[in-house]
């Protein structure tokens, strides 16, 4: 369909697997390229292409130069002509969309209009929303065709998928699984979950996965490490007390001030993760600050690139009781 912007959405609830689909399924897909893939910080929406080329889509500040997709310099990042030979090898993914409507309206706009302008004349924008944000999604004309149209909502996975999902990377990496622990850890994400909200507890699991995994016995995960873990429903807070137990008291002022950063709160009370400048915090929060994100990273309560530190998932607003 050559009529109007190609905007696919990946839609879901928070933790329902959307980046995973994005970055570990359509990321290598067979007969097209690898996307480029945008970044959304306060200073506008930056693309890195396949080649690890960056330029500037939108900017939010004046000394910021946007890139005209079509324009010169920005052909000259371009990897070279995919298979496909057509708007397919110009795909550009766009993840936790939702952040765009933490910008002031004007920025949202502009972003909006970049993507547009990006998926009219370039190639397809694939993004990756929350659910809840449907609302302010079908504001914009484009984005609403794209719900309509062209949407892919991921949902709850199956008990054999979910087993898969415990299973594979374990004897991928040379490990074994105790007889019984994915029927446990399956049965218990159901149990931490509410009946609509089931598709939303992977990163639960994952976080318990990958802490059960460092307490296993030799190659061997077992229901006692997964036990002494804290289950799934008590493994992110867990986690997250012995980071913050590990900061100092003088510190702890300082930590939560970054942790409080790291969220926004929207009008009507819900709570996003909001990511923050890396080039700007050492003056914002000061030099000790480097400890504590180092702690929190170390942790996997955040992430940190090489722009922007940002709160690992939305689950941990919900799981750690300290940010409730």
């Amino acid at each position: 369909d050559d009529e109007g912007p190609r905007v696919v959405v990946v839609a879901g609830v928070s933790g329902s697997g959307k980046s995973s689909l994005l970055g570990a399924g359509l990321a290598r897909a067979e007969g097209i390229p690898s996307p480029s893939t945008a970044t959304i910080d306060d200073d506008g929406m930056r693309i890195t292409a396949r080649d690890g080329a960056a330029s500037v889509l939108y900017a939010t500040t004046p000394n910021e130069t946007e890139t005209d997709p079509d324009s010169d310099d920005a052909k000259a990042t371009d990897p070279s002509p995919g298979p496909t030979g057509g708007v397919l090898d110009n795909i550009l993914v766009i993840d936790q969309f939702e952040s765009v409507f933490t910008r002031p309206d004007e920025d949202v706009r502009g972003i909006v209009g970049a993507l547009e302008r990006y998926a009219t004349d370039t190639g397809v924008v694939v993004i990756g929303v929350r659910a809840d944000f449907f609302g302010n999604c079908v504001e914009f004309p484009t984005l609403a065709r794209a719900w309509q149209r062209y949407c892919v909502i991921v949902t709850e996975m199956s008990d054999a998928r979910l087993r898969m999902a415990i299973t594979a990377p374990v004897k991928l990496a040379g490990g074994r699984i105790e007889s019984g622990l994915a029927d446990v850890l399956i049965n218990d994400l159901h149990a931490a979950a509410d009946a609509g909200d089931r598709a939303g507890r992977l990163p639960l699991l994952a976080h318990v996965l990958a802490v059960t995994w460092s307490r296993r016995t030799g190659n061997r995960m077992t229901i006692s490490g997964y036990r002494a873990a804290g289950g799934i429903a008590r493994a992110v807070a867990d986690t997250a007390e012995d980071a913050w137990s590990s900061i100092g008291p003088e510190d702890r002022d300082l930590a939560r001030t970054l942790l409080m950063a790291l969220v926004h709160v929207r009008a009507d009370g819900a709570a996003l993760r909001a990511p923050l400048d890396l080039a700007t915090v050492g003056t914002r929060f000061g030099e000790d600050v480097s400890e504590i994100v180092d702690i929190f990273a170390q942790a996997r309560l955040v992430t940190v690139s090489d722009e922007v530190i940002m709160l690992i998932h939305d689950v941990v607003l919900t799981a750690w009781p300290r940010l409730r």
